[in-house]
């Protein structure tokens, strides 16, 4: 890849992550929420990301994980639900995803069929079942249980780029 097609393809995915970000702004149910979404800098590091996020006040971090689909953090502490945060956030951008090896961005409402156990990355669900070998007719049906008994992998591999090793399903069920 030359170096020029290499910068488009990191502007292409940058506006794509603003996109995503735009999105998730837009369609906020209210004005705290959507701010608090805002202060997420795609440009911004980890700690970056902290340092802005530590503004906004719990019961608003708390709101923004239910919007964005990760309940019950009334319970956690304000710098855990900020990690939660960034982290659903990053789950939701696109990502080289290493059980198909393409790029995929899971939306806020898909259910994924299997998720990384540490951060939480869902699976791109058409390439999972293909790995499984799942047939067409039955797809439709197939569940996050039946995904995760019919997988023998390291569950914290599920995620894209940053897995320490890519992850290959093999079927335990006779399809």
């Amino acid at each position: 890849m030359s170096q020029a097609s290499e910068v488009v393809d990191i502007q292409a995915k940058f506006e794509a992550e603003q996109t995503i970000i735009a999105g998730m702004c837009v369609s906020a149910p209210n004005v705290e929420i959507r701010d608090c979404l805002h202060l997420y800098n795609l440009r911004n590091r980890t700690r970056q990301h902290r340092n802005e996020l530590i503004k906004c006040n719990k019961s608003t971090l708390v709101e923004v994980l239910n919007f964005l689909e990760i309940s019950s953090h009334e319970q956690y502490t304000k710098p855990t639900s900020i990690n939660s945060l960034i982290c659903r956030v990053q789950n939701l951008l696109p990502d080289l995803r290493n059980i198909c090896g393409e790029n995929y961005c899971l939306k806020l409402k898909d259910k994924p069929l299997l998720e990384c156990e540490i951060c939480g990355q869902g699976s791109h669900n058409g390439c999972v079942l293909k790995s499984l070998t799942v047939p067409e007719e039955e797809q439709e049906a197939f569940t996050a249980e039946q995904a995760n008994a019919a997988t023998s992998f390291q569950a914290y591999t599920i995620c894209g780029e940053s897995a320490a090793q890519p992850t290959y399903l093999t079927s335990r069920l006779a399809y």
